[in-house]
């Protein structure tokens, strides 16, 4: 995208007969296209993905890396859900599900490449387990697939399950600079919540949100007015607007998804630094060259009005439209019927049309962020260079503030109360793989002399951890 004059962005198409990128901001979808752009930068030219993003934002990937801060700190991270690997996991799992109980215990099952809610399925036995692993296999047998604890008392919207889609800009990933969007999306469910026992346990549209899913069913609502608090798509303005007016403390609301947020965008900093092509591009090299990206995560809120992590979207749809049925006397649920489409998006004759909802929540979240790049890549025009590394100063922490003025964006830096994590999120700010090599050798060295001092035939033993070389400034970092 180049920028205008006047302050709107325009499309401009790149020159594919000698690769040259055109623009100021080069948007790509595909991690192939990523893979290809990224290498054809120009000075000050930014890239709108993150190196090894799309494989950290995978369900396995982004499992491992949360249940990893859960065993280091189980109070900070309660908002991960349990979770297993499988097929790594899957004897633990098949356990878990066959201990007697006086309920049926549920998990939700998750293909970890998939989207748009295939191949989710909710099982409580072990033969469910099996069955879905087993299908899921014969189409690939490399596939992975992860097992999550399901939240069986959700809060509820009139009696509807639905959950939040929060846009997140990485602004930087070395400084971290993250910004949190304050719209984003609710996402409601199309048949009232009914506890997952019996034939409701195969109800997907009462128990997952996706819009792929919902919008087929007869019961989806549009909504054409982004401030009412109806529909089966509705903004995050117009449900916090409704949770304060029903007495709830929207400010702590906020803070508790902030938290979420942060804690979330630093255990994903940290897996991410183990990937080269990530390191090379994690500090913006001194041509300004560099390389943001808008997450979606996904919230799930429990009946105590506690923010819990779904996943995290490498590629959340940002597309404004939606689809609009035709029901049998010619009817649409729109404000207008243009042509008459039959595309596999809709069994039902149906037509394609803006949707008010996305248009506010999508135009904050890609707007805002576009901004905020024209002004990262202006001051460094002007001569301003990167941010060190390191925790930020108060200076610092102002000018990462202030370069959200005026947008429906808010710096986010890490909150945490726990002196050990804001340690290790010290560290990583200063040199990432000194920082976690060392924070795990610590803490692998205390739990070897706990278990010593229960059983004195215990070995101690050093864990050892690969080296790495470090430049004096942190500008590059090489695994050896």
């Amino acid at each position: 995208y180049q920028r205008r004059v006047h302050g709107d962005w325009r499309e401009v198409q790149s020159d594919d007969t000698e690769g040259e990128v055109k623009g100021g901001v080069v948007w790509v979808v595909g991690p192939n296209d990523a893979q290809e752009r990224i290498h054809l930068l120009k000075s000050n030219q930014w890239l709108a993905r993150i190196p090894g993003m799309y494989e950290m934002c995978k369900k396995v990937p982004l499992a491992l890396a949360m249940n990893d801060f859960v065993k280091r700190f189980p109070n900070e991270f309660k908002f991960w859900p349990k979770t297993w690997m499988l097929p790594s996991d899957i004897k633990t799992v098949a356990r878990y599900l066959s201990k007697p109980r006086d309920k049926p215990i549920t998990l939700i099952f998750k293909p970890s490449d998939g989207s748009q809610g295939q191949g989710v399925r909710l099982i409580q036995t072990r033969l469910d387990l099996l069955r879905e692993m087993e299908n899921l296999q014969k189409r690939d047998p490399s596939y992975m697939a992860v097992a999550q604890k399901y939240l069986a008392k959700p809060f509820l919207l009139d009696g509807y399950k639905f959950d939040l889609r929060i846009y997140v800009l990485v602004l930087r990933l070395h400084p971290l600079r993250v910004y949190l969007c304050k719209e984003g999306l609710v996402r409601v469910c199309a048949e009232k919540y009914e506890k997952p026992e019996g034939r409701a346990l195969f109800r997907s549209t009462a128990h997952l949100t996706n819009y792929s899913l919902n919008k087929s069913h007869n019961n989806f609502v549009h909504s054409e007015d982004p401030s009412a608090d109806t529909g089966s798509k509705r903004t995050l303005t117009s449900l916090m607007r409704r949770l304060g007016e029903d007495g709830y403390d929207v400010t702590d609301f906020w803070n508790r998804i902030r938290q979420v947020v942060s804690l979330t965008m630093l255990a994903m900093k940290t897996s991410l630094f183990e990937m080269e092509e990530c390191v090379k591009w994690a500090r913006n090299p001194v041509d300004g060259r560099g390389c943001f990206q808008v997450l979606g995560l996904d919230l799930l809120l429990d009946s105590k009005l506690n923010p819990h992590l779904l996943e995290v979207n490498n590629n959340p749809s940002l597309s404004v439209t939606s689809t609009y049925p035709i029901d049998e006397f010619g009817h649409s649920s729109g404000t207008h019927s243009p042509r008459i489409c039959r595309c596999l998006a809709h069994y039902k004759p149906h037509f394609h049309q803006n949707c008010p909802i996305d248009v506010v929540a999508k135009s904050a979240a890609v707007g805002g962020a576009l901004e905020m790049v024209r002004r990262e890549r202006a001051a460094f025009t002007m001569g301003r260079p990167p941010p060190p590394t390191g925790p930020p100063s108060e200076e610092q922490t102002k000018a990462a503030i202030d370069l959200a003025e005026g947008l429906q964006y808010e710096y986010l830096p890490l909150q945490t109360t726990n002196a050990q994590l804001q340690n290790l999120a010290h560290q990583l700010e200063g040199s990432p793989y000194i920082g976690v090599n060392n924070f795990m050798a610590q803490q692998q060295q205390q739990q070897q002399q706990q278990y010593a001092a229960v059983d004195p035939s215990y070995q101690l033993y050093t864990p050892s951890y690969p080296t790495f070389d470090v430049d004096p400034t942190h500008q590059l970092v090489m695994a050896r």
